[in-house]
């Protein structure tokens, strides 16, 4: 089946086939600040896949199936590689989510996640360091509580305590993909009060849910530094989602300078309330995960060692600023 999407720069209709997925074959959906920059780096480092090389992120898919399209034509000249992308707020964006589940449906998914504490302290690090060297971002608000809630546009960007909810998040990716029902259409009483959605919601969920191949990860098997061999299990297990035959390189490590120039700690007794919102929806990701995802049958998703998965989304439930060091 053919769909017109629209007219070119000359005028002439563009008809798009119905699948498209071999024209991107690998996608990071999200999150950020979740090692998805250790991602691009193994992807620019590795001779069977192609990204960006000069490491900005391209809205393939929030403009709609023609601008993916372009993208990837654009992509093609480069020795038969697997074509991939990084754009970690498409898991927060309607056109992007329905642009791959209408056009893309086998391409390869990427999501990555990590304690919402540490995520929220490193995110909102990471844009005020971006809005002190350009004078046309806004920075964020200094009192962290007016980020609870959703995203306001032009005001938080994709600061905010909502995006930390990783777990409706996935599920606005994968409808209800993982629960053990006997139809896939079935939500819960119990799964909708740990997504903390309304029946509109669940009904969008449902409709938005693709079918893709998808590999879910904690940032922390990424680089496990007390145990090498997890760190290498991850790797191989990635290396065979992507199905490509070369292993990858170590993961960079972090630029420590940029960390010294911390605008907030999290731990601060300043930002409580905001830590007690962002351990609300850490409890709710690892229950949701661990009783409707992590064991799903779905062929289609896949996981790095389930048991270490498993022992990190026990951290979930605790909150890091007990710790003595946070980073």
């Amino acid at each position: 089946m053919e769909y017109y999407i629209g007219r070119d720069k000359k005028g002439n209709e563009v008809l798009l086939q119905d699948d498209l997925s071999a024209l991107v074959d690998i996608a990071y959906i999200g999150h950020s600040k979740c090692g998805s920059s250790s991602i691009q780096s193994w992807f620019k480092n590795h001779d069977e896949i192609y990204i960006n090389k000069r490491g900005r992120e391209d809205k393939v898919m929030q403009n709609g199936p023609l601008n993916a399209v372009k993208f990837a034509y654009k992509s093609y000249p480069n020795n038969g590689k697997l074509i991939s992308y990084k754009q970690p707020t498409d898991i927060n964006d309607n056109v992007s989510l329905s642009t791959i589940q209408n056009y893309f449906p086998h391409t390869k998914l990427i999501i990555g996640i990590r304690h919402p504490v540490l995520w929220f302290q490193s995110f909102y690090n990471f844009w005020e360091g971006m809005a002190a060297r350009n004078s046309k971002l806004k920075h964020l608000p200094s009192n962290t509580s007016e980020l609870i809630g959703p995203c306001l546009p032009n005001v938080t960007k994709h600061v905010c305590t909502d995006h930390a909810r990783f777990h409706l998040q996935i599920a606005r990716v994968l409808g209800n993909r993982g629960a053990q029902l006997p139809t896939e259409t079935i939500f819960s009483d119990r799964e909708v009060k740990l997504l903390g959605v309304n029946a509109n919601a669940i009904s969008s969920i449902r409709a938005q849910r693709v079918h893709n191949p998808v590999f879910i990860y904690d940032m922390s098997q990424m680089a496990d530094k007390t145990n090498h061999t997890r760190s290498t299990i991850f790797k191989e297990n990635f290396r065979q989602f992507l199905g490509v035959q070369n292993t990858f390189p170590e993961v960079p490590a972090s630029n420590k300078g940029k960390e010294s120039r911390r605008k907030i700690d999290i731990c601060h007794d300043s930002h409580r309330s905001v830590r007690a919102v962002l351990m609300e929806h850490s409890r709710n990701t690892a229950v949701w995960i661990r009783e409707f995802l992590l064991h799903s049958k779905d062929g289609n998703l896949f996981f790095s060692s389930k048991d270490y998965f498993e022992e990190l989304l026990d951290t979930y439930n605790h909150d890091p600023c007990d710790d003595e060091h946070v980073t």
